[in-house]
């Protein structure tokens, strides 16, 4: 086998990752809603991805390699 052709990346590709990842996030919490024993840990759980990636990337800076 030979060298494999470089893949150049679409602009704004990190952010659709990004995006993404969020969404994949917030649809695995969604899935442990109606257990009411996760109700504590998901409010906790939401208040940092909040704080800290969403706020990232509202703002264009990158999370996850930034």
């Amino acid at each position: 086998m030979g060298k494999q052709p470089d893949i150049i990346l679409p602009d704004g590709y990190l952010q659709a990752v990004e995006g993404f990842f969020i969404m994949a996030t917030i649809g695995n919490y969604s899935f442990h809603l109606s257990n009411p024993e996760e109700h504590k840990s998901i409010s906790n759980d939401v208040e940092h991805i909040a704080k800290t990636l969403l706020r990232k990337y509202l703002e264009d800076e990158s999370f996850l390699f930034g």
